[in-house]
């Protein structure tokens, strides 16, 4: 994945939103704090059950709108 500023400028959000995001995914065991980088698990059967998640995501901001990230 790869360090906190690596993903802050791959995806242009700010410091303090991917630190949140990285943390709440650490503490789904969906990605490993290894020295000073990232990584994704290598837990399929957990990344899978994921899954569903992602798709009501899609459905729910086509239905209703992208979430407003400034908020």
């Amino acid at each position: 994945m790869g360090d906190d500023r690596d993903i802050d400028r791959g995806t242009g959000l700010d410091k303090g939103a991917v630190s949140t995001a990285l943390s709440r995914l650490k503490d789904r065991d969906l990605v490993e704090h290894k020295a000073t980088y990232w990584a994704v698990t290598d837990d399929t059967e957990r990344l899978d059950g994921y899954g569903g998640y992602e798709r009501a995501t899609a459905l729910f901001n086509e239905q209703l709108g992208d979430e407003d990230k400034e908020s």
